[in-house]
């Protein structure tokens, strides 16, 4: 079975599949609630290696 096929049968819609688009409204709210979880640990993350280049650089000087 070549790439081209593998890729094919993925996207191929079972009946399981289609279930997750019966519900777009539940789907596009779960979808929100991670962006936000997303932005909020990218910002943390951030914030943290800002702190820790004006520590170091505090330390060195």
């Amino acid at each position: 079975m070549s790439r081209h096929d593998i890729r094919l049968r993925r996207k191929i819609m079972t009946s399981r599949r289609i279930e997750g688009y019966k519900d777009y409204q539940g789907l596009m709210q779960k979808h929100k609630r991670t962006g936000i979880l997303r932005r909020t640990i990218k910002f943390i993350l951030f914030l943290a290696g800002l702190l820790l280049v004006v520590y170091l650089l505090f330390i060195l000087t």
